[in-house]
């Protein structure tokens, strides 16, 4: 309710950010203001995401509608890249799907393991712990990957240790023998380009839950003979957008 209160403001700040920046073209991640803008300004505009934000606020939100269709609208002036894991639903002028974007680059599993000392890990892929806690991983050694070990892991990496190593998150799930993840797009995307086994934690009654579910189940035994993944987002783009 915030946002659309002040959406005006807002919206006018975007314009004059992307006055000034004076692209060619305009890609977002499910940012309807930036499709707004750029339209607006008649810059060619393109959202790049698996969900909608307008899909979203009509499921949580079903009798604000005035809201969801002010959502609505701001997007029909762009085009959809659809990623995989979400819903067909698009609001957009154009769609385009897209194929399986992982949210990071390859990672490099020697590297993983040398975080670890060269012990067999299982990663805690979490920001907090959820909901009924973490499921244990009988006799294996348990990392992390947070500035401070909030999940109680064995071993916590932090960003610094990492950078310090020249390694990623990436490196860490590749490493990894096995990784206990919430559906999110970003490490289920990884998960499915590495062909890494994870448990996947469900429950948080986010209407895109289903869909990333569905999708890792569905893909997961897909992934080692399908083409279908690109790391390199330049050239998904604009293959995609057909530029």
């Amino acid at each position: 309710l915030s946002f659309h209160r002040n959406a005006d403001r807002a919206l006018e700040r975007e314009r004059r950010f992307v006055r000034r920046i004076s692209p060619d073209l305009l890609v977002a991640d499910a940012d309807p203001l930036a499709v707004m803008a750029g339209t607006s300004l008649g810059i060619p505009s393109y959202i790049l995401s698996n969900f909608t934000w307008d899909w979203i606020h009509r499921s949580l939100f079903p009798d604000l509608e005035k809201e969801w269709r002010f959502l609505e609208s701001a997007y029909s002036g762009g085009t959809y890249l659809r990623l995989p894991l979400g819903p067909e639903h698009s609001p957009f002028g154009k769609s385009r799907k897209m194929p399986l974007l992982p949210a990071g680059p390859p990672g490099n599993p020697d590297k993983g393991l040398a975080l670890s000392g060269g012990r067999s890990y299982a990663l805690l892929a979490f920001r907090e712990p959820p909901p009924g806690g973490i499921p244990e991983a009988p006799g294996m050694f348990t990392v992390t990957a947070l500035p401070e070990n909030t999940l109680g892991a064995d071993l916590c990496i932090t960003p610094a240790d990492m950078r310090r190593a020249g390694a990623s998150f990436a490196d860490l799930i590749t490493g990894a023998s096995l990784v206990l993840c919430k559906a999110g797009y970003g490490i289920l995307s990884q998960l499915l380009a590495e062909h890494r086994d994870a448990v996947v934690l469900g429950g948080r009654r986010f209407p895109e839950e289903p869909y990333l579910m569905s999708g890792w189940n569905t893909l997961k035994g897909l992934t080692q003979s399908w083409n279908n993944i690109r790391h390199n987002f330049l050239e998904s783009f604009i293959s995609a957008a057909g530029l």
